[in-house]
């Protein structure tokens, strides 16, 4: 698992997509925490939907947890929530 916290935009998505980098594996889960996220740009969404894309064609299982109110409600605008493997129980 890795978390995130705080903005997660242009300044800190390549920061995060270092950090998740070692944790994609061939076959198996990586889980993004996003519970300490209080903002996403489309740097971030754009992060998150390649992962996303990426865990489809390497075969590995992604799933995105503990989002946030406000993080959630831009996710379900741009239809991302659709993409990710995101459930109610990843709301907060």
């Amino acid at each position: 698992m890795v978390a995130a916290h705080g903005e997660l935009d242009v300044a800190t998505a390549p920061q995060l997509e270092a950090a998740l980098a070692p944790h994609q594996p061939a076959a198996g889960k990586l889980v993004l925490d996003l519970s300490g996220v209080t903002f996403i740009d489309s740097s971030g969404m754009t992060l998150l939907f390649q992962t996303a894309r990426r865990s489809g064609r390497e075969g590995f299982v992604f799933r995105v947890v503990g989002v946030r109110p406000a993080v959630a409600e831009l996710l379900q605008l741009t239809g991302l929530d659709l993409v990710l493997n995101l459930d109610d129980t990843s709301l907060l």
